[in-house]
């Protein structure tokens, strides 16, 4: 509630204002003959107890403005991806990731396991970072094109599920964000994909994939993605109101789950664009990040509400892929890969108040020499304040 806010700060300064303008002016030629010494006294007094409480709300407002980084709440977000919204249900079938991401701190302010986190990588350090850590819980999963197949299919990618818990690490300034997220989790069958998927045919009474029995084996999935994302933001268009930006992306991910480079930009075009770093789609440090001021520490006020169009374009050079070169311990179905991966994606975008909602359709191109069709998905997400 913005009341109380207003009522301290207006209430002291309306009184200065009505209780000294007409003394003021009367003292400019000496006393004020219509006023009694004792009543003067007394205005003198309150007028200087106003003064001194109107500064002390001045500063304690600056003094918000300095600091509600450390003050405004954090944020959960949800996305989902499937295949089904481009009408197939076939490689990258399914994805969805919780992850809650924390409100702006200083470096003390972290955690243990972040600030050990941070001195380990130098990660975040200098006088105008704000920095944010977070969680995720995300599980993906993969199955060939044929699901009615209960046999190996060994010229197509193998079933596979992968499910992970994150912690995050995140340094930003107004105009770029660097993420780091240490993921720890399985691949196999205990990931319980084919539990998850089944269940979700079963809630769509559509028939189940047959060859789960060929999914990978169980595997420790250790992995770390490092992500850096710039804002370039620019002035109003002709239509009041109608802004775009640019947003470059590029990143590393290292481990047996994946090992690659990928390098990325966006464009966003709308009303009232939202001053953040937002992931429209799944990915191993997807969050949701509000900017909250500007480069002269005062807060940044866009409207409640926001409308925009956006799209954008992926290059990922892949060394490792467990999810196509199978297991890295013990003999498991795989495929040749496609060392270079390319995506398109294109969607919309709200806000309202504090609450996002995106949708993002991305096409992608193959990804292994065998595989019959280019992959094509949607993806939804949504970010409340918590």
């Amino acid at each position: 509630m913005k009341f109380p806010v207003y009522s301290k700060t207006l209430y002291p300064v309306l009184a200065v204002a009505l209780a000294a303008f007409p003394f003021n002016v009367a003292a400019q030629d000496g006393d004020n003959p219509l006023i009694p010494d004792a009543v003067e006294e007394v205005v003198d007094e309150t007028v200087d107890s106003m003064e001194k409480s109107t500064d002390e709300v001045v500063d304690t407002v600056g003094g918000r403005v300095a600091a509600e980084h450390r003050t405004t709440e954090g944020n959960l977000s949800v996305y989902f991806e499937n295949d089904l919204f481009a009408g197939s249900d076939q490689d990258y079938t399914n994805g969805t990731r919780l992850s809650w991401l924390s409100r702006n701190l200083s470096g003390e302010e972290m955690p243990r396991i972040s600030r050990t986190l941070r001195e380990a990588f130098n990660f975040g350090y200098g006088d105008d970072i704000r920095m944010n850590y977070g969680f995720s819980l995300q599980q993906l999963m993969f199955t060939p094109s044929d699901i009615s197949v209960s046999e190996l299919i060994t010229d197509d990618r193998p079933y596979a599920g992968w499910t992970a818990i994150g912690l995050s690490l995140h340094a930003k300034t107004l105009n770029t964000i660097r993420s780091l997220e240490l993921s720890l989790g399985v691949v196999g069958e205990s990931a319980y994909a084919e539990s998850t998927q089944d269940w979700v045919h079963d809630w769509r009474d559509i028939p189940k994939a047959q060859g789960w029995d060929n999914q990978l084996h169980d595997e420790l999935a250790v992995n770390i993605f490092f992500n850096t994302q710039r804002r370039y933001r620019t002035d109003a268009l002709v239509i009041p109101g109608l802004e775009w930006d640019l947003l470059p992306r590029h990143g590393v991910a290292v481990g047996n789950v994946l090992t690659a480079a990928n390098l990325g930009m966006a464009v966003r075009v709308g009303y009232n664009l939202p001053e953040n770093f937002a992931d429209q789609k799944l990915s191993p440090t997807a969050y949701n990040q509000e900017v909250y001021y500007d480069d002269k520490g005062r807060k940044i006020r866009k409207g409640n509400f926001s409308l925009y169009l956006f799209g954008g374009a992926d290059a990922q050079a892949k060394a490792w892929d467990i999810f196509l070169d199978g297991n890295t311990t013990g003999d498991s179905h795989n495929v040749t890969k496609d060392y270079f991966v390319g995506s398109l994606e294109a969607g919309l975008g709200m806000r309202l108040w504090s609450t996002h909602l995106t949708y993002t359709h991305t096409f992608r191109t193959q990804e292994f020499r065998t595989q019959k069709d280019d992959p094509e998905f949607g993806s939804i997400a949504v970010t409340i304040p918590f």
